[in-house]
């Protein structure tokens, strides 16, 4: 293990059709140190295992599968391929995505090598969409990388530009136990993983194309896009939980980041709680989260939570504050001119 610089740590659950695309393009790669691929399967049922069984079987020194007998879901899945990385570096591949540059791993590599005060390297992806008449496009935009090729702590708090498959990290758990820095089911899970390597270094970034993330049916991102209510009750609580342990774990020095994503969050659960009648949820939701709970009754009333018009809640929000304001102004501007014009016509009629 020690003369393995890199681990490859992918995660699948019945992705027949993807995943020997995804293990092809981690064996392709050329380099001059050694990798290794840590393949998590979550007893998948439609010959996804016994693909990953040939590859084993043909690459035993670089292909380590991890069968589990039983479903332990995407989270626990993804922890057991986690702990078994104990390499200097650690890129992460999704089985339903793909690596496109067969010098990947080596050019990020040498970036972190050369910049040493960064703990991320990413780069661009291709986004295709299966099963859907849209184009391909190529994220992240300029923009949404805010112009600059090293973020900080705070740029990835702010948004974040990463696709999971483009990142490399110096991986902080060879000596430190990933136990007690990642709490058991939160989501988004990989962005706390980001942010956890972010509070060790800046992220840099290679202006290349090098990886496809794939938008399909199967696919989580297929999931989050059905009725908004349902994804709320299915996966709420969890991003809830990514908020909580985001504020414990930096004692709140982000916090003003994500406030407006906080509240709106807080606000879509409540909602999605209140909607399907979900009372148990409700208790447990003003119990383990007072807080949270509080900011959601504050705010469900000047919130608007249907994002079928693609606007952001708080966005509409703030733009009414807005408005208040310049309201507030153009006001106060007439006072003045009226006042001014009143001290005019007095000067006029005592001294004139």
């Amino acid at each position: 293990m020690n003369d393995i610089r890199v681990s490859v740590c992918m995660v699948t659950y019945n992705q027949k059709r993807f995943i020997a695309q995804a293990i092809e393009s981690v064996l392709m790669q050329k380099a001059d140190f050694k990798f290794q691929l840590i393949v998590g399967d979550d007893a998948s049922t439609d010959g996804t295992t016994e693909i990953i069984q040939q590859y084993a079987k043909k690459y035993p020194d670089i292909v380590k599968p991890i069968f589990h007998k039983k479903n332990v879901g995407p989270f626990a899945n993804s922890m057991s391929v986690y702990r078994a990385a104990k390499t200097e570096y650690v890129a992460i591949l999704d089985g339903d995505d793909y690596w496109t540059d067969e010098n990947k791993l080596q050019k990020q590599v040498d970036f972190l090598d050369k910049n040493t005060k960064c703990s991320i390297c990413y780069h661009k992806a291709k986004i295709i969409f299966e099963n859907q008449a849209q184009k391909e496009v190529i994220w992240p935009s300029e923009e949404y990388r805010f112009g600059k090729t090293i973020l900080t702590l705070e740029d990835l708090a702010i948004r974040n530009p990463m696709y999971t498959n483009t990142i490399v990290y110096r991986w902080r758990f060879v000596d430190e136990n990933i136990d007690e820095l990642i709490p058991e089911e939160l989501c988004p899970g990989d962005y706390f993983l980001a942010l956890l390597h972010a509070e060790k270094g800046n992220i840099g970034f290679i202006d290349e194309t090098m990886s496809v993330y794939r938008r399909h049916d199967g696919g989580m991102s297929a999931d989050l896009s059905t009725k908004e209510a349902l994804t709320w009750l299915k996966y709420g609580f969890f991003e809830l939980k990514f908020h909580y342990y985001v504020d414990q774990h930096f004692k709140y020095k982000l916090a003003k980041y994500f406030r407006d994503e906080k509240i709106k969050k807080c606000v879509k659960v409540l909602k999605a709680y209140q909607e399907y009648d979900q009372f148990d949820k409700l208790k447990v939701f003003q119990e383990v989260f007072p807080e949270y709970y509080e900011l959601a009754k504050e705010f469900e009333n000047s919130l608007e939570t249907d994002t079928s018009e693609n606007k952001s809640s708080f966005s509409k929000y703030n733009k009414k504050l807005k408005k208040l304001k310049k309201i507030a102004i153009v006001s106060l501007l007439l006072a003045i001119v009226n006042f001014i014009g009143l001290i005019i016509l007095l000067k006029e009629l005592y001294f004139g």
